[in-house]
């Protein structure tokens, strides 16, 4: 019987405010629909990929700024398509 284990970490959600700050960061229009959703879906998807601590290391700060100017980018072009 060989159990299988493992140590689960879960950090908050930004609040409100952070959020907007991401998408304001990511270059967003403040009239685009969802804002803060999608802000809150790149975190998400960061801290999975980067690991959970991408988003509240002072010393990943600026990898982090990086990546969700970058979803930004991509998120401006696929607005632009209509998609």
């Amino acid at each position: 019987d060989r159990p299988r284990y493992g140590i689960w970490e879960f950090r908050p959600e930004p609040d409100a405010d952070m959020l907007r700050w991401i998408a304001d960061v990511a270059g967003l229009p403040r009239e685009v629909a969802e804002r803060s959703t999608r802000a809150l879906r790149w975190v998400r998807a960061l801290r999975e990929v980067f690991d959970i601590d991408i988003d509240s290391d002072p010393g990943r700060q600026h990898e982090f700024t990086a990546l969700i100017r970058d979803f930004g980018q991509l998120e401006m072009q696929r607005m632009a398509l209509g998609v």
